[in-house]
């Protein structure tokens, strides 16, 4: 055998096994690492890729903060990598949830300089996915009336927040550099989105000014810095003057109140003190406080805050002349008219009360005091703080109750508290009775609330131009569903509290994702306009309950773009209800298109109790069409009001052919 032969077959052996060697971990190595350059990212913005085998896709992003990676919206197992200053792999890591399946992948990086954050992504199979980056900015807490130093790059944020009812003042001084100042109610501000925005030149203090109005709120501040880095100082300060005016038993008065601002008055007397506050021209609420130290967001007896120009009312029970402060608290600037009257107690007569309320009186042995609430949901009723026995009974509907009819009852003995729970539907109404038992006067506090079953993801199926009128609590949601194509525009109005609009072709919307988001804040009407394409599918409609609410939603075609055109001829039938001695003026409104029936500055009216007066209208087609009525003396309003100024949940009918509207308009 020839050696050389050999040992040349030997080495071209191994040659060839080195060489396949070298391929295999190639490949491994690159399966495991990827190639190619990285995609470069924009904060806060989401990118849509795919794979169509396994593989890798790689990203970059340069950011300084707190630096939230997601990985979302998989049609496979799909796995997140990221690393600073390099790209990620297999074996090399900063972050790597690895979670399996479809699920939703998030690192989290605090980067304390500014740095470039690699993200890999990879997959196994042909598949799709949503990544996105953001910076979190963090959000300091304020503490009333003590100042901060911050400091702010240029142009990049600070943020703060404080909650707190009432006027609030909020003063950035004392900068080195220039800055701009946004306030906004519920959630950060940014650049469109703000309730108050001052952005004086040079070193001058920003100062906002923002009015809460009764219920503590969370204001978010926004320090932005301009052309240098800023250090300044940041204060938030409660403003309240307490300067009361004697009132007479049963005189009213007329007063205006300026926006953020209080008027307060005293009364002394004995007996059930009943407050009314009317003849509104613009959103004020009415506070109630017994002594003679004044009411405030957060401390008093009795506080009424209804929303627009509806009357607000409040009773509490003095004795021994007791004094009572009573404030009026201006939302917006306002003209009122104030009556505080002690009358002798109506023992059938049911007082209006509103969820969360806390109403404190007495009664005496064998005798009832009743209250009336509407709402639709959970209702729970608590009867407390009894100085002897008192039972409690609770009816739905209209009737009172009696011992022995009633939805339920609860009669502990004693002193020991009473509670009674039955559930309301579709703005139902209930009346809550309270019995003495005791011989002499037993004081009480009732205290009745009205929880949503609006918690979850269940909808409500709309159509096209259909009007719905319901209510969400506070941090819930209520959702519907409408199936259409092409633009669709959204419109949530006749708000009784600060509720948001939020709009998701597909799929249920929520606070960070969605595609379009109206929150004008406290009860001004919200609108969003998406479009859907040219196939039908379903667009789902969140309505959020920054504060708990009562509203309207419909859906309509875009003036302009492909709605409803012509005209539609429609009924309402009003009646007088009210026996009171005066007649109701009243007029219908459509808002959307900005018309008014009678034309100018006319009204109808009615001139018999309980006669039907019918009013057919010719409107533009889609519209909404609301009536507003006010006695002639001013003191009663139904509706949106005879100057289209306030809320309502059911005064309002689409123009289309044959659509009707029918009230009653009753003293209450």
């Amino acid at each position: 055998m020839d050696v050389s032969v050999g040992a040349r077959t030997v080495r071209l052996f191994f040659s060839v096994f080195f060489l396949l060697f070298v391929q295999l971990f190639a490949t491994q190595l690159a399966y495991a690492q990827g190639s190619g350059a990285a995609t470069v990212l924009t904060a806060g913005r989401a990118v849509n890729d795919s794979f169509s085998t396994s593989g890798w896709k790689y990203y970059k992003i340069t950011a300084q903060g707190r630096l939230r990676v997601d990985l979302s919206e998989l049609s496979a197992d799909v796995d997140l990598y990221v690393r600073t200053g390099a790209k990620p792999n297999a074996n090399v890591y900063q972050c790597r949830p690895y979670l399996g399946s479809t699920l939703a992948e998030s690192c989290v990086l605090n980067l304390n300089q500014r740095r470039t954050v690699f993200i890999g992504v990879r997959g196994y199979q042909s598949s799709s996915f949503k990544l996105r980056a953001q910076v979190i900015q963090p959000v300091v807490q304020l503490q009333e009336n003590r100042g901060r130093r911050g400091n702010v790059a240029a142009n990049s944020w600070s943020f703060y927040k404080i909650t707190a009812a009432g006027d609030m003042k909020i003063s950035v001084f004392n900068m080195t550099a220039d800055v701009d100042v946004y306030v906004r109610r519920g959630r950060k501000p940014n650049l469109n989105n703000f309730s108050c925005f001052t952005n004086n030149a040079g070193l001058a203090a920003e100062v906002c000014r923002m009015r809460n109005g009764p219920n503590p709120q969370t204001l978010f501040v926004g320090v932005r810095g301009k052309s240098s880095r800023a250090s300044f100082t940041i204060k938030a300060k409660q403003e309240t003057t307490f300067t009361p005016t004697v009132l007479s038993n049963d005189v009213p008065v007329y007063n205006s109140v300026a926006q953020g601002a209080w008027r307060y008055y005293r009364i002394a007397g004995t007996g059930r003190l009943d407050v009314r506050l009317d003849n509104l021209d613009a959103d004020a609420d009415l506070y109630v406080k017994k002594g003679n130290n004044p009411p405030s967001t957060s401390n008093f007896d009795c506080q009424s805050s209804r929303a627009g120009t509806e009357a607000d009312s409040c009773n509490v029970t003095l004795s021994g002349g007791q004094s009572a402060i009573i404030g009026v608290y201006g939302f917006r600037a306002a003209n009122y008219r104030l009556r505080a009257t002690l009358p002798s107690f109506q023992p059938g007569a049911p007082t209006q009360i509103y969820s969360g309320q806390v109403v404190s009186n007495t009664v005496t042995q064998d005798n009832w005091r009743y209250y009336r609430i509407t709402g639709s949901g959970e209702l729970s009723v608590d009867l407390y703080n009894l100085t002897a026995d008192a039972d409690l009974y609770v009816r739905k509907g209209n009737t009172n109750p009696t011992i022995s009819a009633y939805s339920c009852a609860s009669n502990n003995p004693g002193s020991i508290s009473d509670s009674c729970s039955v559930t309301l539907s579709n703005g139902q109404s209930a009346i809550i009775g309270v019995k003495g038992f005791s011989s002499g006067a037993t004081g009480y506090s009732l205290r009745a609330n009205v929880e949503s079953p609006q918690n979850s993801t269940d909808f409500t199926a709309i159509s096209m131009n259909q009007v719905r009128s319901s209510s969400v609590s506070q941090d819930s949601w209520q959702y519907f569903r409408l199936r259409t194509s092409g633009d669709v525009r959204v419109r949530l109005y006749n708000l009784s509290n600060d509720a948001d609009l939020y709009v998701r072709a597909g799929d249920y919307p929520t606070l960070e994702v969605n595609d379009c988001v109206s929150a004008r804040g406290s009860t001004a009407a919200d609108e969003c306009t998406v479009n859907l394409g040219s196939a039908n599918q379903y667009v789902y409609i969140g309505v959020f309950g920054y504060r708990s609410a009562s509203f309207s939603v419909q859906a309509t075609r875009p003036f302009g773009g492909g709605g409803n055109s012509g005209t539609s001829s429609i009924r309402f039938d009003i009646a007088d209800g009210c026996n009171d001695g005066y007649r109701i003026n009243y007029r219908f409104f459509d808002r959307d298109n900005n018309l008014r029936w009678p034309a100018g500055g006319g009204v109808y009216y009615t001139s018999a109790l309980n006669q039907t007066y019918t009013s057919y209208l010719s409107c533009e087609t889609g519209g909404l069409v609301c009536y507003g009525a006010e006695s002639s003396d001013q003191y009663f309003t139904w509706g949106v009001g005879i100057n289209d100024n306030s809320g309502c949940t059911d005064c309002c009918i689409t123009c289309e052919d044959g659509n009707s509207l029918s009230r009653t308009l009753v003293c209450e």
